[in-house]
């Protein structure tokens, strides 16, 4: 994954293998997202990639503790995550996921079918808060 701040408030969340980051700089773009103090939105077009390196399960912890660690901003700060699924079918079992994601992450995950309606809701979570 790699953070792409350049349109804050919207931050988009790039999944492309090819520019992926290692974990330890995602939480720590991440942590200085939270540092300004300012709502944003996370926004998305592709669904992340599982780890084929082997460190699936330290990631995971390392993550889990990271969002444990910085509850408290990453619900006062971060709006929602818009991701963006063009296929119906993915569409469905991305908002099914949605529950899990809020349960780990502590804000909601919101599905969309474009960028258009993505960057919509982006601009309505902001503009709600």
């Amino acid at each position: 994954m790699k953070i792409d701040s350049a349109h804050f408030p919207i931050v988009w969340m790039r999944n492309d293998p090819a520019l992926a980051e290692p974990l330890d700089q995602v939480l720590s773009d991440l942590s200085s997202l939270l540092s300004l103090q300012k709502p944003f939105v996370c926004i998305a077009m592709d669904a992340p990639q599982r780890n084929s390196s082997g460190n699936d399960v330290d990631e995971r912890r390392a993550l889990a503790a990271w969002v444990k660690q910085n509850t408290h901003s990453i619900q006062q700060q971060i709006r929602g995550h818009v991701q963006i699924v063009q296929e119906a079918q993915e569409r469905e079992a991305m908002e099914a996921f949605s529950v899990a994601f809020f349960k780990f992450w502590g804000y909601p995950m919101y599905v969309v079918a474009d960028v258009d309606a993505g960057l919509a809701k982006a601009l309505s979570l902001l503009t709600d808060a």
